[in-house]
């Protein structure tokens, strides 16, 4: 695994040089720059940063001169409240839009809803912009809860829908998800509620992190007859998050999640917890190891399996000392596949792909594979369950 160099940041388009100050050489090695969503900047350590939600800018990097991005007017495309924010705290709200530096809340940018054909996307814009981009504006004052825009018709070939109508993180995948349209993909955002006429379309869904709404037991037994018909589904959690939407929708496959962080005093890459534990896979074919970056711990049971393990000197405040954190489970239903993986970072557009290393990328790759072409074989009933350590190299 190579290290992390933390020498250079580029931010909003502008290349920082990142020296360590005195107060980051005191306080430790991995202390850096962290940003919150008003562009204050505070030197703290990783996962302090993560875990209040701000946007940790990397080991070394200081906060004088502020490298935080500039604020501006935050809308939320549901409700049409306004809100003074980074574009980094903006987005990380999900269902909100940036609307520019230095941009004000007075008068509110937010104001009618505004529809795009191509997407079904419901946006809380002025009437000019709404025409400006070629969208249909519903008057002053509509609103996107419930969504009134039409459904898109279904995409030309290969196609996989990614979820944000339980206003889910989608643009924190935005490096990965591009990767994959140059693959040759034709990759949906979803902003209507998930029905199986919804989903037939598609080869796999995809569950961004930190979504805001759980998915109501009618979703959940779409999605479960969509896998059970031989389709893939893929969710993804992050470290603190609170697990509530995760497990309404994934406990139906053994998989539940925990609002905790791994950390890894012994076994790790600048910080990261090194995962070196993983099952024979086909995602984890041609991996030997991988970093966990701001990932949770996850729970396992029946029909599930975990693919990748944190090692014995790993631990959370939910999964102590030596018991193996899962952080990459898997589980078959019917003629389909459901995949959980405890970090999102790693697809951003900051890691995916030059952040990461070869083995990194192919860890995504695979993932992607199993679970959208169903590629690889499938360890059998008697092999997950019956010799579950055995699997581990």
């Amino acid at each position: 695994m190579r290290k992390i160099r933390s020498g250079l940041l580029v931010l909003g388009g502008v290349t920082l040089t990142a020296l360590p100050s005195a107060s980051a050489a005191q306080a430790g090695d991995i202390f850096g720059a962290c940003c919150d969503p008003y562009g204050d900047c505070s030197i703290t350590e990783p996962h302090e940063c993560v875990e209040r939600g701000y946007d940790w800018l990397g080991k070394g990097t200081v906060c004088d001169p502020n490298p935080c991005p500039p604020t501006g007017a935050c809308c939320d495309l549901i409700t049409g409240n306004c809100s003074t924010l980074t574009s980094y705290g903006c987005f990380a709200k999900g269902d909100h839009i940036w609307q520019g530096a230095d941009v004000p809340c007075s008068p509110n940018p937010c104001e009618g809803a505004c529809c795009f054909e191509d997407t079904g996307r419901c946006s809380l814009l002025p009437e000019g912009e709404c025409e400006d981009n070629d969208g249909e504006f519903l008057g002053d004052f509509t609103l996107c809860s419930p969504n009134p825009c039409p459904v898109p018709p279904p995409p030309a070939g290969k196609a996989i829908l990614v979820d944000q109508s339980h206003q889910n993180a989608v643009y924190s995948l935005r490096g990965f998800l591009d990767h994959v349209e140059e693959l040759g993909w034709n990759v949906t955002v979803n902003y209507h509620p998930i029905t199986e006429s919804r989903l037939a379309p598609f080869e796999a869904l995809i569950v961004p992190a930190e979504a805001h709404e759980e998915y109501m037991p009618e979703e959940a037994a779409a999605i479960a007859s969509f896998v059970a018909a031989g389709k893939g589904l893929w969710g993804i959690t992050n470290a603190y998050e609170e697990p509530q939407v995760l497990n309404s929708l994934f406990w139906q496959f053994g998989i539940t999640g925990n609002r905790d962080y791994v950390e890894d005093p012994v076994d790790n890459d600048d910080g990261h917890p090194l995962i070196t534990r993983l099952a024979d896979h086909p995602i984890t074919e041609g991996v030997s190891s991988f970093r966990l970056i701001s990932g949770t711990c996850l729970n396992v049971a029946k029909p599930a399996l975990a693919i990748a393990e944190a090692g014995p000197s790993a631990s959370t405040s939910v999964c102590p000392l030596g018991s193996f954190p899962p952080v990459l489970v898997a589980a078959e239903h019917g003629a389909g596949r459901v995949v959980v993986l405890a970090q999102s970072i790693p697809l951003s557009t900051r890691w995916f792909p030059e952040r990461l290393d070869e083995e990194e990328v192919l860890l995504l790759e695979n993932l992607f594979n199993y679970v959208a072409n169903g590629a690889g074989p499938t360890p059998t009933r008697e092999t997950s369950w019956g010799a579950l350590k055995a699997l581990f190299r």
